[in-house]
């Protein structure tokens, strides 16, 4: 996601070149694999090989940093993952606790007051018009930095061990994951962006997959 990131940590900005040198190289990974996934992966990757044009004109076009909302709300960041996700976590944790939630983001340059304004409304309209929610569920949404709230601290504590148990689940050697997903698995939420995994799946490796490696 470089690449449609506005600026990335160290200031720097993903050429085009830098692009399409990850897509050739996962492309002729995924060729020499012999799982289904892969297969289906070359498939994704072959396309992604095929719009070069379209990757020069986005990155002509893409601004430097964080612009105004405006009359175009958030078009201009429609690619970067915050924007879906943000709304998102907010609708299934109202869904998943009820009453009038206070969300704290992290601070991203992308998350300006206004933009927060945006996915808040946003969140709220998706559950409303699907039926989900009746009114507005947010009494906050607010960004702040790790380094002055512990609950981001947490946040980012709980994410480490997610992954690490994916990785084992996953059937990579990762010890930490072994050790941590009696506790980590009971978080994982079902109504998450997991395909067709329960959280009771993460209390195991995936034998199928730990085969393939």
């Amino acid at each position: 996601m470089g690449f449609f990131a506005k600026k990335n940590r160290t200031g720097e900005r993903v050429s085009v070149d830098d692009l399409f040198t990850v897509i050739r190289e996962s492309l002729a990974y995924a060729r020499r694999r012999k799982a289904p996934q892969a297969k289906k992966a070359a498939d994704v990757l072959e396309m992604l090989r095929m719009c070069r044009a379209e990757a020069e004109a986005f990155a002509r076009e893409r601004p430097a940093e964080a612009t105004p909302t405006g009359e175009l709300g958030l078009l201009d960041d429609s690619t970067d993952p915050l924007v879906t996700a943000v709304p998102t976590v907010i609708l299934h944790a109202s869904l998943r606790y009820g009453g009038r939630l206070q969300v704290i983001a992290d601070d991203q340059r992308l998350l300006t007051d206004d933009k927060l304004d945006v996915l808040e409304r946003g969140a709220a309209a998706v559950g409303m018009v699907h039926g989900l929610i009746k009114g507005n569920h947010l009494q906050d949404l607010v960004r702040g930095r790790s380094v002055d709230h512990p609950c981001l601290q947490l946040a980012d504590l709980v994410a480490g061990a997610g992954r690490a148990v994916a990785r084992w689940h996953d059937g990579q050697d990762d010890p930490a994951g072994e050790d941590l997903h009696p506790v980590v698995a009971p978080l994982v939420d079902p109504g998450s962006l997991l395909m067709d995994e329960k959280p009771e799946d993460f209390t195991r490796i995936d034998t199928a997959r730990a085969k393939r490696r």
